[in-house]
């Protein structure tokens, strides 16, 4: 098994059965958008299985020591540039107008790579987000 092949079956299980919303869709749908996005534009491997794992510390029980161990340091550096500090779990007294500029300037002094990702993902939920909440979409 591959590289991508073992973030794929990874990242897959992580997910479980989560689902995206609006679609009621398979998560893992989601990641495996972004990483294609990656592929596309011919970003090496280990990119690629970042995007693929780029929401498991966020949305699951999977640590960023679980990703080192079972990927590599590079992937886990990403996915923890990538893993969204200001939650509302964590500052519930921030509104989340804040929350997110924080998380801009956060994103701001990632890797060009993990900022190359992050691109890729709000491209793919943008998609997701006109055709499904025109509302919020203007936000």
């Amino acid at each position: 098994m591959g590289k991508y092949e073992k973030a794929l079956d990874y990242a897959t299980k992580a997910h479980g059965d989560q689902k995206r919303k609006y679609t009621g869709d398979p998560y893992i749908i989601h990641p495996i958008a972004v990483a294609k996005t990656l592929s596309d534009l011919g970003y090496h491997e280990d990119v690629i299985c970042a995007a693929l794992l780029h929401d498991v510390v966020e949305d699951t029980p999977v640590t960023l020591h679980d990703i080192e161990v079972h990927f590599s340091t590079v992937i886990a550096r990403l996915v923890d540039q990538l893993t969204d500090v200001y939650t509302s779990e964590a500052f519930p007294n921030i509104k989340r107008k804040e929350r997110k500029m924080l998380e801009c300037y956060r994103l701001s002094k990632v890797s060009g790579y993990a900022k190359t990702i992050k691109l890729a993902d709000l491209i793919d939920n943008t998609y997701s987000i006109v055709e499904n909440d025109k509302g919020f979409a203007k936000v």
